[in-house]
């Protein structure tokens, strides 16, 4: 089983559409981690989106640090990429972590997911997380259909509904 490594843009809206039980039954049997960095901007919406509460407390997500000389250059690299600001330190992290160690980055930003193919980082989406736990008899097509739809309502920006999961799934060949 593959070794997810998440960024906000995925735990976020599991977690604001109280569904973390089912994030966490659909990836069992993998590791699953996020950065320090991911956590500290979760932490820092916390105020705004009070359910984002129970993302730093999950015993089943670990935490792990960008500080190694490995994760250092290649964070420092992705930071040129990404540019200098604020934003996307998350996600640099993510796939620092994801390439020095050999992961699965799981995000949802389009840019990363551009950054992530250029340094032939493997990555995931949302979508594709819950078509894999179809595969490995986690879920039900008609229940990852409902999540879809529960994730999207909690502000996902999925690129289908529910009701399009299976043609998108078929359109990217993962099902």
């Amino acid at each position: 089983m593959p070794v997810f490594v998440f960024d906000s843009s995925c735990l976020c809206p599991f977690a604001l559409a109280d569904r973390l039980d089912t994030l966490r039954r659909f990836t069992e049997g993998s590791e699953r981690r996020t950065t320090r960095a991911v956590l500290d901007e979760i932490r820092a919406g916390v105020t705004a989106h009070p359910a984002l509460e129970g993302l730093l407390h999950l015993d089943w997500l670990e935490a792990v640090p960008i500080d190694g000389l490995p994760e250092l250059i290649v964070f420092s690299d992705l930071r040129r990429r990404f540019g200098h600001g604020k934003r996307d330190i998350g996600e640099a992290s993510v796939l620092a972590w994801a390439e020095v160690h050999g992961a699965v980055a799981v995000l949802d930003d389009q840019t990363g997911r551009i950054v992530a193919q250029e340094r032939r980082i493997a990555y995931r989406g949302t979508l594709g997380i819950l078509a894999l736990a179809i595969r490995n008899g986690r879920t039900t097509l008609p229940e990852a259909a409902v999540t879809v739809d529960l994730l999207r309502a909690a502000g996902a920006r999925l690129p289908c509904d529910g009701e399009g999961f299976v043609v998108w799934c078929g359109e990217h060949g993962l099902l």
